[in-house]
Formats: C-alpha cells, structure tokens, sequence
C-alpha cells in the first residue's frame, strides 16, 4: 500500500472535521476506516518496540479501493492531536518526510472554552471551566507516560500554538505546510477550499463547496456563560503565542483575543514567567481574588463548580497544595520533556 501523505491537523475543536467532511468528496484523497486514525499518537502501541507506523497504517485503508479505475492521489489522517502530542510530528516525518500538512488553529481562548464544554458534556470533566483553566492545568501532568501532556485536560495547554507549529517546521518544510484559521473557513469557505486543493496541486471537485459546521457544542445546561474574566486570564496566558504564532504563519490572527486587551496589565513578573515559550505546562497559582463564598470563582456568575459546595478556605488550601504538588512535579519532568524537543 501506499504510504499516507496527507495530515489534517492543527488543533482539536479548531475545525479539522470540517476540512475532512470536504476532502472526502474528492475522488483522488481516500481516508481510512475513521477521521482520527490516532496512529501515530497512540501512547499505548508505542510502549511496544516493535510498533511501526508502517505496519499500522495499512490496515486502517484496509477497504480502500479505486474510484472509476484511478486510485486516490492522497491517503489522509485528520488527527489533530498530533501537532500537540509529544513525538508524534517526529514519527509522521520518519514515516513519510513527503507528507504535506493542511492545518488549521482558532482562536485559543474560544477553543479552550470549547474543549471544556464538550469534555463536561461527555461526563469526563467535572470542575467548572474557571477552576478547570486555573487549578484544573495541575492534572495535566497526572500522565507518567506523557509529563506535562493530556487528552481531556489540556484547554490551556493546546492552546500554546507557535511550539506546536515550530516543531512541526523543523521537521516538515514550509512548502509541505499550509496553515489556515478557523473563522476564515467559516466566513469564505469557497475561498479557503480553493487554497487548499492548490496546495495539494488539485483540481477542485465538480460538486460545490456546502458551509459545513460540524462537532458544535451539544444543547446542554452548563451552568456557565463565559466570563469576561476568564478571557482576560486566557489572553495574558496567550498574547505571546498569539504574536508569535501570527509571525511563524503569516496568518492573520489579529481578531483572537480582541475582546480582552487593555483589560489587564501583561507586564508582571508572573505572566512574562508564563508567556516564556517552552513545553506545554506553564501553570499560574490559583487567584484567590476570584473566589466567592458560595464556593464559585466569580461572585457574578451562578455556576458553583462542582455539584458540592465547599468551604471556600479549605477550598484555597487544597488548590495551593496542589499548586506546590504541580511545582514538585515539573522540577522532576522538565528534562525529560527539554530531551523529547531536543532542547
């Protein structure tokens, strides 16, 4: 079988089910039995030695056959974790240095928001998104297999897009990659469409482009309306990696974040700390300051965080002793994560 040569990534909640709902009705790009193939992100096979990305993909294109006698042009993967996931960029250029890469990134903040509401949803999230964005980034390094990375965990830490995109420069050249946004392919789709089956030296299908949206939030009763706040802490997380993203990809970002800047100063010693690029686990102390005594972190909101109201100071303490439990941890992983980089 062929080898894949084409990855649909970027980032999860970002737009990846959309492009691959619209490269799938191309005849000459076949996926495999699923959108995320997870291949070359499966922490599990990759304990055995013996697990190779040329062994494990072909039986995922196991019913792949040719359409009107011509076989597909591209074999595509659409896992967007991969450019988050420690190693996984590297195992896709040792596999095929050829691929090309169509990916796409949003906002962070509305992504991280996102993330939350769908984990809450499915039940694998219990803490509201306030405590999850704060003291929540603790369980992030609850994986030995992977110190300071997590599937269901990570809102803040994918949010963290000029690394992701560094690595992935290093390893594939520029002109196998072709960097999008998500608010571009929601508004011009037949324009965003367009650059794509460019960059993949394709003709554009013969049925026209339909304005999908899919993997949209679930109706749900999440207690929660975005606050204000929580957008300002996420953009002094971010406004680094914003700018730095936006000069790596030569994309325009300028409307992520809009709405939270000038709301608070980013010149303290903490969030310069913070906004210092390195792996995923910048972590900020819990702030008490956003603390009610109801148990919720905003007094204005009437989301109280998990179903149990608690006492707020036992609450405090807990969420500092988890804070200098995060600190103990990140001293002993910071190694080994600097050798996955080769840092």
């Amino acid at each position: 079988m062929a080898k894949v040569n084409l990855i649909v990534g970027g980032v999860q909640k970002g737009g990846t089910t959309t492009i691959s709902q619209h490269l799938r009705n191309h005849p000459l790009i076949a996926f495999g039995d699923t959108k995320e193939l997870h291949v070359a992100s499966d922490k599990d096979r990759f304990a055995d030695p013996d697990y190779d990305l040329n062994d494990a993909y072909p039986g995922r294109f196991a019913n792949l056959v040719a359409m009107e006698g011509v076989l597909p042009r591209y074999l595509a993967d659409a896992t967007p974790v991969y450019c988050y996931w420690p190693n996984a960029i590297e195992r896709l250029a040792a596999y095929n240095p050829a691929t090309r890469l169509v990916l796409i990134y949003r906002d962070p903040i509305e992504r991280a928001y996102s993330h939350w509401k769908m984990e809450y949803f499915h039940g694998r999230e219990t803490l509201s998104f306030p405590e999850a964005i704060r003291s929540g980034r603790s369980r992030v390094a609850s994986d030995p297999t992977a110190p300071g990375f997590h599937r269901v965990f990570s809102y803040v830490e994918r949010g963290f897009y000029a690394n992701q995109l560094r690595r992935v420069f290093a390893h594939f050249p520029r002109e196998q990659v072709l960097v999008l946004e998500t608010r571009a392919l929601e508004q011009r789709v037949e324009e965003t469409l367009a650059r794509i089956w460019s960059f993949l030296e394709l003709d554009a299908p013969a049925a026209a482009p339909k304005p999908l949206r899919e993997n949209t939030a679930f109706a749900h009763d999440y207690g929660y309306e975005f606050d204000q706040r929580d957008g300002e802490f996420l953009y002094r997380l971010f406004q680094y990696e914003i700018e730095a993203f936006a000069e790596l990809s030569g994309v325009d970002v300028s409307h992520w974040g809009a709405a939270y800047r000038g709301m608070t100063s980013i010149a303290s010693a903490d969030v310069l700390r913070e906004r210092t690029p390195r792996p995923n686990l910048a972590f900020q102390p819990f702030d008490a300051s956003h603390a009610s005594a109801s148990g919720a972190l905003h007094e204005d909101t009437a989301f109280e965080g998990p179903p149990v109201k608690r006492d707020l100071q036992a609450e405090i303490d807990r969420l500092r002793a988890e804070n200098e439990e995060l600190r103990a941890q990140l001293a002993g992983t910071t190694e080994k994560r600097r050798s996955w980089f080769g840092r």
